[in-house]
């Protein structure tokens, strides 16, 4: 952030002394992620406030010191779940503060679960769920989906009417199987 004072067209810098009587013009130009709030007679901002402009002008009658006062910016990180089911609540950000995302609450049937991406068809950034990030801007993580590939090994009939899978593992081997006759005489 930076503040620029003038008075009579002429820049000064913090400390210069003005004659009491002469208008100062206060201007400020807040920093990314910030937003400009007040005009405060403490730096901590709870004197008293003098402007909510983002230009003052302020007659001098005394020795004063003016403080810019910004507060950091909030955004929003919205969970969407890209072709899954459920819900989850937007999460609350604030410039420059870093804290772990939410959980994933969504589910994908016959997929699991595989972080988030900053786009829905998984080419933007690749973020791991639970991750400790700093958002920056409001932004929207989108649920990657893996699907779930059936045993290999294993073959499988669906019956689509019942959808019922049933087990065609051919469970032989080559070894004989030994039957035992056993007779009364």
């Amino acid at each position: 952030s930076s503040v620029t004072a003038k008075y009579s067209n002429t820049s000064f810098s913090s400390g210069t002394p003005v004659q009491s009587g002469k208008t100062v013009t206060f201007t400020q130009t807040a920093s990314a992620g910030y937003t400009f709030k007040e005009w405060n007679t403490k730096s901590d901002g709870k004197g008293t406030t003098l402007s909510t402009n983002a230009t003052y002008t302020h007659t001098v009658a005394a020795t004063n010191t003016v403080y810019a006062i910004y507060t950091p910016n909030k955004y929003t990180v919205k969970y969407n779940a890209n072709g899954g089911t459920g819900s989850m609540a937007d999460q609350a950000f604030i410039y420059g503060t870093s804290q772990n995302l939410t959980a994933n609450a969504f589910t994908n049937i016959g997929y699991s679960f595989n972080g988030w991406n900053t786009k829905a068809d998984g080419t933007g950034t690749n973020v791991a769920e639970g991750k400790k990030v700093v958002s920056k801007s409001n932004v929207s993580l989108y649920a990657i989906w893996e699907k779930i590939e059936p045993d290999s090994e294993q073959d499988t009939e669906s019956d689509t009417e019942t959808g019922i899978e049933t087990d065609t593992e051919d469970t032989s081997t080559d070894e004989p199987k030994i039957y035992t006759l056993s007779y009364d005489l």
